[in-house]
């Protein structure tokens, strides 16, 4: 059986697929028929897919629409899978069908009675009320999923509890609360910290990255471009200097800080590499910072 490759896979990030091709691959599938261990075969273009390693590719390049076409194509119980309902319902808060995303996941039977899933399901539902501007509500969720989660790991420091103070955090910067957003971001950087260390990971540069973002909300400009700064450097470091869409979301952040500055000069110039990275990773028509980066373009 042939494998769908990834093509140009990312350090210390999922798998990239051209997003024509796995389109291509999946509207030649047949049968659709989805059964657990099932493969969706094409003969046309003589390659196996695993569809959940298919819908897999789509939600890592940022596709959620592609994501949440597939999952409507599947039949059988495959798709009611843990994985693919996490996808599933994350893909329709990126696209802003938080209502449907809420009745998924407050379906009791979709999600095992486990502690974990119970975290996620909560920490999802958070993420669809703050989308949706019930920052109340979020934070309920928010602090629900973290609960769970400190008596998982019996208060132990722990890449999930670091999410949850993660999550609250970017709740409290929607509310304009930046003083408690920061403290959260702060307690999600410690634990990302005490548990990598001084080695480069994505998730130390996400935490500089969002407390990068709170102090631009503040107009504290100096502190956000340190910050940003900080993340940019981790990911380049993470990716040996190749497109990610990791540093291009660092680039346009940057950009943005100039461009509440007044140095406009400097701001193009970031945008411009973002645009650049994004397009040469082959996800500028599919990932949702580029459209973010156009228009910070035309404004620019």
């Amino acid at each position: 059986m042939t494998i769908l490759e990834p093509v140009q896979p990312l350090k210390g990030g999922p798998w990239v697929f051209p997003r024509k091709l796995l389109i291509h691959y999946f509207i030649h599938c047949a049968p659709l028929e989805i059964t657990e261990g099932s493969v969706a075969r094409t003969s046309y273009v003589g390659v196996d897919v695993d569809e959940c390693t298919l819908i897999w590719a789509l939600y890592s390049c940022g596709d959620y629409r592609a994501v949440i076409t597939c999952v409507g194509l599947m039949k059988g119980s495959h798709h009611q899978s843990w994985m693919i309902l996490r996808m599933h319902t994350h893909s329709l808060i990126k696209v802003s069908r938080c209502n449907k995303a809420i009745e998924i996941l407050m379906r009791g039977d979709t999600w095992h009675k486990n502690r974990d899933y119970s975290s996620t399901q909560c920490s999802l539902r958070g993420l669809a009320y703050e989308t949706k501007g019930g920052y109340s509500s979020a934070l309920e969720y928010h602090q629900m999923s973290l609960n769970i989660k400190l008596q998982i790991h019996s208060y132990s420091p722990h890449p999930d509890i670091a999410s949850s103070y993660n999550n609250i955090g970017n709740v409290y910067q929607s509310q304009g609360n930046y003083s408690s957003a920061l403290e959260y971001h702060r307690k999600s950087l410690d634990i990302r910290l005490e548990i990598h260390g001084d080695s480069p990971h994505p998730d130390i540069a996400a935490s500089y990255n969002n407390i990068g973002n709170v102090y631009e909300s503040q107009g504290n400009y100096s502190s956000a471009l340190e910050y940003h700064h900080k993340s940019l450097d981790i990911r380049l470091k993470i990716n040996d200097d190749s497109p990610h869409p990791d540093i291009a979301s660092s680039y346009n952040n940057i950009g943005i800080v100039y461009q509440s500055q007044g140095d406009y000069s400097s701001a193009l110039k970031c945008y411009w590499r973002s645009r650049d990275l994004l397009q040469s990773s082959e996800l500028s028509q599919t990932h949702p910072l580029y459209a973010m980066v156009m228009s910070n373009l035309g404004s620019g």
